[in-house]
């Protein structure tokens, strides 16, 4: 993340250990486009303020604030208000971490996602199952 500060993109992904706690994952693109991962953290719980501490303190003293502050976007998933309100908090601060940074939805999620749900619900063998497989 040193030498590649410009993004960041942050995932959460739910309930992967036998007590059930999230995992927060952060990881950046290099120059050959390829991804590595530059900060993992299980989350003790759910509450906002873990989710700010970890991206507002952990993260900036795992990597450094020169780090951070050199970041220009922000991606995430957008799959919990907690991680996308501490980002934007973040960043909003004055002399946060991240206080050069867009945060951005991610493009999975933004467009393809939404596009494949919209492909779906338009597809015969959905508009079958929703109307019982009989014309109107």
């Amino acid at each position: 993340m040193v030498v590649f500060p410009k993004y960041f993109g942050i995932a959460m992904t739910f309930g992967l250990n036998k007590e059930q706690r999230n995992l927060v994952t952060v990881a950046g693109v290099d120059g050959h486009n390829k991804l590595f991962l530059g900060f993992r953290c299980w989350m003790p719980s759910k509450q906002r303020v873990v989710y700010q501490w970890a991206i507002g303190v952990a993260l900036p003293t795992l990597v450094s604030k020169k780090v951070t502050q050199r970041n220009r976007v922000v991606s995430s998933d957008g799959e919990l208000a907690l991680v996308e309100s501490s980002i934007e908090s973040t960043i909003n601060a004055p002399d946060g971490p991240l206080r050069n940074s867009k945060f951005r939805q991610d493009y999975y999620h933004l467009v393809k996602q939404s596009w494949q749900k919209l492909m779906a619900a338009g597809s015969p063998a959905t508009a079958d199952k929703v109307h019982g497989g009989h014309c109107n």
